[in-house]
C-alpha cells in the first residue's frame, strides 16, 4: 500500500499544469455528456446509433480517458442539439445580459436642511433583477442599500 501511495505521489509530482488542465477539462466534458445523455433518458447505445458510430467506440469516448477533438465534440454537439463546449466570450453573449437605468433624486434630510442625493440603478443580469440606491448626505457620507426582486 505505501508503495501505491508513493507511485501516486511520484506521478502527481511529475505532472505539469497543462496535463492537470487538460484532465480537468476532458472530465468536466465527459461528465457533462453523462448528464445530457441522463437528461434525455438516452444510453451511450442511443448516442452511438444518432452518431452512426459503433457502441465501442462511443464508449471510449464517454470513458474520460480518449482524447476528444474539437471535431468530435462538435459532432456530439450537434447530434444532442446541446453546447458542450463554450468560450467566456460566447457565454457572456449569450446568458448575460444588463439593463442599466439611472435615476437621480436629491432633497432636504433634516430640520437642518442637509442635502443629499440617491442614485437608483436598476440592473438586469440573466433575468434576475436588482435595484440598487446609493444615499449619499453632506455629513453623513455614503450609504448604499440593495434591493432586489
Amino acid at each position: 500500500m505505501a508503495d501505491l501511495k508513493e507511485m501516486l505521489n511520484q506521478i502527481r509530482e511529475r505532472t505539469t499544469p497543462a496535463q492537470k488542465k487538460y484532465v480537468e477539462n476532458n472530465m468536466d466534458i465527459v461528465d457533462y455528456i453523462h448528464d445530457l445523455l441522463a437528461e434525455r433518458k438516452m444510453k451511450p447505445v442511443d448516442l452511438a446509433r444518432l452518431l452512426d458510430k459503433k457502441p465501442a467506440e462511443i464508449s471510449k469516448w464517454l470513458s474520460g480517458t480518449h482524447n476528444l477533438t474539437v471535431q468530435s465534440i462538435s459532432k456530439l454537439e450537434a447530434a444532442l442539439e446541446e453546447d458542450i463546449i463554450m468560450t467566456p466570450a460566447r457565454a457572456k453573449s449569450k446568458y448575460e445580459t444588463i439593463k442599466y437605468v439611472p435615476l437621480t433624486v436629491s432633497g432636504r434630510v433634516n430640520k437642518q436642511h442637509e442635502l443629499f442625493s440617491a442614485d437608483f440603478i436598476s440592473s438586469e443580469i440573466a433575468g434576475q433583477k436588482s435595484r440598487t440606491f446609493k444615499i449619499h448626505t453632506h455629513n453623513y457620507g455614503s450609504k448604499t442599500r440593495q434591493y432586489s426582486n
